[in-house]
């Protein structure tokens, strides 16, 4: 049984990152969380030095990846124009670099999050790696095992 613990808004809490990640990484101070948001595949990004505690994240749904990024992987005029409201909201000061670094992030992670398995359950299925024969165990004549490896 799960339980879900109430932020101070009276939001459900979302714990970002670490064992409730699909992949992660770290460009300069900027931390990128790909993970299943409402069961969306979503991006997570928040500030490398700052406790989420008095900072917050900035979530991107697979939903609502076509408002940052253009097929050719270029910023939409939509990020932006969200892009010191993401910088507010994660820590940053609002600055031309500072908007920048986090476009970076959010360009080099929208092709990983596009390649998601829709859910948490098929990302078992996702990383199997192709079979390439099938293999029998036997004991005294009798078939006992079967598998595809």
């Amino acid at each position: 049984m799960q339980t879900q613990l109430i932020g101070p808004t009276g939001h459900p809490m979302i714990a970002f990152g670490g064992e409730h990640s699909y992949k992660q990484f770290v460009k300069g101070d900027v931390v990128c969380s790909l993970q299943w948001i409402n069961d969306d595949p979503s991006m997570c990004l928040w500030k490398l030095s700052e406790s989420m505690l008095h900072r917050g994240a900035y979530v991107i749904g697979l939903s609502a990846l076509h408002k940052y990024v253009e097929s050719n992987g270029f910023p939409t005029r939509y990020m932006l124009a969200k892009l010191p409201e993401i910088a507010q909201q994660i820590g940053f000061e609002v600055s031309k670099d500072s908007c920048m670094r986090i476009a970076d992030v959010i360009a080099d992670a929208a092709e990983d999050l596009c390649r998601m398995p829709p859910t948490p359950g098929d990302v078992h299925e996702a990383n199997r790696p192709e079979s390439v024969g099938e293999m029998q165990i036997k004991l005294g004549g009798k078939i006992i095992h079967e598998a595809e490896v």
